[in-house]
């Protein structure tokens, strides 16, 4: 169990190597964090706060597209 607090480093900490890294070379980064979220929340015993946590750092790496305009290069990156 890891504290709130260390939590949100953790997610920031994961979003701005991201962001420098995702998805040229992070490219197993969204497999894995969907793999982990269904792992958590999916089977029982359900683990909310693991499942709690990888959304936030899903929620940290993908906040960047929420302004983005429709472009190729856009596309091609989410692609």
């Amino acid at each position: 169990m890891v504290p709130e607090a260390i939590q949100a480093q953790l997610s920031e900490a994961i979003s701005i190597i991201a962001s420098h890294d995702f998805p040229e070379r992070w490219q197993g980064l969204l497999p894995a964090l969907v793999a982990q979220t269904g792992a958590a929340l999916g089977a029982a015993p359900k683990d909310s706060q693991k499942g709690a946590a990888l959304l936030q750092i899903g929620h940290s790496i993908f906040k960047r597209y929420r302004h983005e305009f429709k472009s190729d290069d856009l596309f091609r990156e989410i692609k």
